[in-house]
């Protein structure tokens, strides 16, 4: 039975195919690795509500395997959670209830591209810069794509869709033209973009069934992208330039409009370690020819915008794939995001400096335009969540800043645990029960994802779980306000807190390990990975260890061990890193830790050098690893 395998997961690499259709993780280090997501949400306040730790983690290599486990988990009544890079922050992949987390990781591959009529058909767990390598050796390109590059095509689907290039092309659900659906009796079925079902499982989490596979629309790769950015003394001003752009003759031939404000352009000064950017609010324009490229910044021009110089728009649009880069000033990263109607954003910026002033706290404002109406607005801020009284006020505030946004017209993005107070605020009451009645059809004994989105259920009875329901969420959520004002003495600043790549003592590894995004960047690039499945392989995996050395250092099963081992110091990791973290010169650091409790794993390192040495499969993952596409990309920035 495969809940209870406990071999050690291997890939037969020379001959290239899996010596095993599932793979399982039940060590507690794995499952708690597999458990948690961005958000940087305290861990003790996650213990109290809810149980978070899985019963075990299962990887499916095969649609037939997944069914499988689906059809074993409801005959045990056992409650499924997918799981793809595990990179949206409310909570939708952490379990509330245990149950088996089923990662989706390993569904990866291309099954047919029909070029013909601009469609790929993809398993849900191929990641985005997969893809996109894929389509561009062959003169394509996706349509749209979220900020997060190393994350899931099924993963994006189940949690938003808005991200880039969706002003030119719409959200993303409009480019998918069928999906492949799991339910919870493990039948699969094809449902169309035209069928009335599809909505249903268009960013309702993986509550209605696991996506298998997706039928996608691409489109021919531009010659070439102009990055058009200008600065604005002010938001209103900017805005005001943005109501022209969006209403003149070239806003059919914008394919991305982004907006940073001049905060977000004074962390990433710091982060770069000098003044590259002004610091003023910026509006980002993408077009495709020279002459939409010369219209774009002379309305700009006309409307007070100071152009920036080639260099800084490229830099910056470099940058926006690097979302939680600011991680490594305070290691931590906390954010709200709306859906907001163009026409109400000068307001709710208005309202936002109002909070900075009193409170005495800096956020950083970034927002991309979905439509020629609406934009996505993520506002985020700093925190650091080893000190525990300010991570919990830090927590408040992510609250605080949810309600502003609502107050002000915004739509919530997502749900999962930490928004299922204000779910009323993203659907309206009807159309919630009927995404709950659809619910009640396909998935009556409520095995996937149970405990959340729906119907929250916390620890205890149920009393702590209290607090998010609707009407007390509301009603206790006005007492937040006050709580801010302890900010301004938990708050901190800007300073810097980045580790060069320098001779590191066993002090600096775990404030380098908190810097660590847990976006999964290093998961599909690391060989130890592709050699092991397990992600205690990965700069990920490895980080989460060292945060929590003091209670797993004496949990650690010989699989965990061998997993850690299985490092070729390739330095594919710090390639794809959004922190750009010095992880090759930790790794020793921790194996000498682990070797001193558990001894050195020779055979088995002995045995993954040799496979890797002799393998076809890892000489073709080197060359179309992210390695050489990033530095590649630096290069053109620096030389600019």
């Amino acid at each position: 039975m495969w809940v209870d395998d406990m071999q050690t997961a291997k890939v037969d690499l020379q001959k290239d195919t899996p010596l095993k259709s599932i793979y399982t993780r039940q060590s507690i280090a794995a499952r708690r690795l597999y458990s948690q997501d961005v958000a940087e949400i305290p861990e003790y306040i996650k213990k109290i509500f809810f149980k978070t730790l899985p019963d075990v983690v299962v990887q499916p290599t095969t649609v037939d395997a997944l069914i499988q486990i689906i059809k074993d988990a409801r005959n045990k009544n056992k409650i499924v959670i997918p799981r793809g890079s595990a990179s949206y922050g409310f909570g939708g992949i952490i379990p509330a209830m245990g149950g088996i987390i089923v990662d989706l990781s390993h569904l990866n591959k291309i099954i047919e591209f029909d070029e013909f009529n601009e469609v790929i058909i993809v398993e849900s767990g191929i990641k985005w810069y997969q893809l996109d390598i894929y389509l561009n050796e062959r003169g394509y390109t996706v349509r749209t794509h979220p900020s997060s590059w190393f994350s899931t095509v099924g993963g994006w689907l189940a949690t938003g869709g808005y991200g880039f290039y969706n002003y030119k092309f719409g959200h993303f659900s409009e480019d998918v033209v069928f999906i492949d659906v799991i339910d919870a009796d493990g039948k699969i079925e094809r449902i169309s973009h035209d069928d009335k079902r599809f909505r249903n499982y268009v960013g309702t989490e993986g509550q209605m069934g696991i996506v298998v596979r997706l039928g996608i629309k691409v489109r021919k790769l531009p010659k070439r992208e102009y990055i058009s950015m200008a600065y604005f003394d002010s938001i209103p001003e900017l805005l005001d330039a943005l109501e022209n752009i969006v209403n003149s003759n070239v806003a059919s031939k914008i394919t991305n409009i982004m907006i940073y404000d001049a905060h977000k352009m004074h962390i990433m000064n710091i982060i770069r370690g000098k003044k590259i950017l002004t610091e003023k609010n910026a509006l980002i324009i993408t077009t495709e020819s020279d002459n939409d490229f010369k219209n774009v910044n002379q309305i700009l021009s006309e409307n007070n915008g100071q152009l920036s110089s080639e260099y800084e728009a490229l830099y910056v649009w470099h940058e926006r794939l690097f979302t939680f880069k600011p991680k490594r000033i305070k290691t931590g990263y906390l954010a709200s995001e709306h859906i907001f109607p163009i026409s109400k954003l000068k307001n709710y910026f208005v309202a936002l400096e109002k909070v900075k002033r009193r409170y005495n706290r800096e956020f950083s404002v970034q927002a991309y335009l979905v439509s020629s109406k609406e934009a996505l607005v993520i506002v985020s801020y700093l925190t650091n969540p080893r000190r525990r009284i300010a991570s919990i006020i830090d927590f408040l505030l992510v609250v605080y800043l949810t309600k502003l946004g609502i107050k002000y017209g915004g739509k919530l993005y997502g749900i999962g645990i930490w928004n299922n107070g204000l779910k009323f605020h993203k659907y309206s009451k009807e159309e919630f029960k009927k995404l709950w009645e659809y619910k009640q059809k396909i998935d009556p004994d409520y095995i996937f994802n149970r405990g959340k989105f729906f119907k929250l259920k916390t620890r205890l009875l149920g009393l702590p779980g209290l607090i998010f329901k609707p009407r007390i969420f509301t009603i206790s959520s006005v007492f937040i306000g006050p709580l801010m004002s302890l900010l301004k003495l938990f708050g901190g600043s800007d300073k810097t807190d980045v580790i060069e790549h320098k001779k590191i003592s066993i002090k600096d590894i775990e404030r380098i390990a908190y810097m660590c995004s847990n976006c999964g960047s290093c998961v599909s690039v690391c060989p130890g990975y592709l050699y092991t499945k397990n992600e205690l392989s990965t700069a990920r995996g490895k980080l989460f260890l060292i945060r929590n050395f003091g209670s797993l250092k004496n949990k650690l099963t010989h699989e965990d061990i061998v997993s850690v081992f299985s490092c070729l110091y390739c330095k594919n990791c710090e390639a794809v890193c959004q922190s750009e973290l010095p992880l090759v010169d930790i790794w020793p650091i921790l194996e000498e830790r682990l070797e001193k409790i558990y001894g050195r794993p020779k055979d088995e390192i002995e045995e993954f050098v040799r496979t890797m040495e002799y393998s076809e499969t890892y000489s073709g993952f080197l060359e179309q690893s992210p390695n050489t596409f990033k530095v590649e990309k630096f290069n053109l920035v620096e030389k600019v």
